[in-house]
């Protein structure tokens, strides 16, 4: 026991030396821990913290990487992910363009291919536009199906961006397009990352 709790303490001491850490939470309900190395790769692991129990929790592993071209990023991200009790497996690749015109406008768009194992295959997509009103502040719309938490829906994502020193903050608002009963099908949504610095 003594020998792997070293053998961690070694491999975390090794990785923070050119990687930075985060933490944070996505979709309300995905904690994750994570890290960025400075060569442009990154890891996140999320733990679903779902009012069902432990056997029906879900559990994801994330890898990717981003290259940064001045004007435009091109990022890329496998993910898989197993309930607790394998009710149901998913595995996806996002492959992103950011484009980034100017210093106030970006243009993002993505396209997901989503295998779920009792849902099957779909093609999911986000495209997404930011306005920088400063160098904290900015606010962002989506169009993307995309799944926040399991199904697929088309979703408009209104909402608004704030970066203060290691902490990011991006609330907003997601509106489902596909049942017709706009106004009762939306919920309120809060992203963050906290990143430790080297």
């Amino acid at each position: 026991m003594k020998r792997l709790i070293s053998l961690l303490i070694f491999a975390m001491t090794f990785i923070t030396s050119f990687a930075e850490w985060n933490v944070g939470l996505l979709n309300n309900r995905l904690p994750f821990i994570g890290f960025d190395s400075s060569r442009g790769y990154n890891f996140r692991l999320y733990q679903s913290i779902y009012s069902e129990k432990i056997s029906h929790q879900y559990m994801r592993l994330e890898g990717g990487f981003t290259y940064d071209a001045k004007i435009f990023d091109l990022e890329g991200t496998l993910l898989a992910g197993t309930a607790y009790n394998r009710s149901y497996t998913n595995t996806s690749l996002q492959l992103s363009i950011l484009c980034r015109p100017c210093n106030i406008i970006g243009v993002k768009a993505t396209i997901a291919p989503w295998w779920d194992s009792s849902l099957h295959f779909t093609t999911c997509y986000n495209l997404e536009t930011t306005a920088n009103i400063s160098s904290e502040i900015a606010l962002r719309a989506s169009l993307s199906n995309i799944p926040e938490y399991r199904l697929a829906e088309k979703r408009l994502k209104i909402g608004a961006l704030f970066h203060v020193k290691n902490l990011t903050v991006n609330p907003l608002l997601s509106i489902d397009l596909t049942s017709g009963r706009v106004a009762k099908n939306f919920r309120p949504i809060v992203n963050f990352t906290y990143t430790f610095a080297r």
